[in-house]
């Protein structure tokens, strides 16, 4: 699993999650990418191997001062 952030020229930090569940959402798996305001890279990615992969769901936020300030609604892929 890979997911990426890309900044789109605002000051504030970004993120992206997306968590894997098994079949009966009784376990989970997540993964995660951020990239913070200093960091002059425009986009991030980070990747893994879930466990759980029944249904997968996803949502971006933006962050500020170290608060979450914005978030997107979830969003389920399967």
């Amino acid at each position: 699993m890979q997911v990426c952030a890309k900044k789109t020229g605002s000051d504030s930090a970004i993120g992206v999650e997306a968590i894997a569940y098994n079949s009966d959402y009784s376990q989970q798996g997540e993964i995660a990418s951020v990239l913070l305001p200093e960091n002059p890279v425009k986009q991030g990615c980070s990747q893994t191997y879930l466990l759980f992969t029944s249904h997968l769901k996803v949502y971006s936020f933006i962050g500020q001062g170290g608060t979450i300030i914005k978030k997107s609604s979830m969003k389920s892929i399967f």
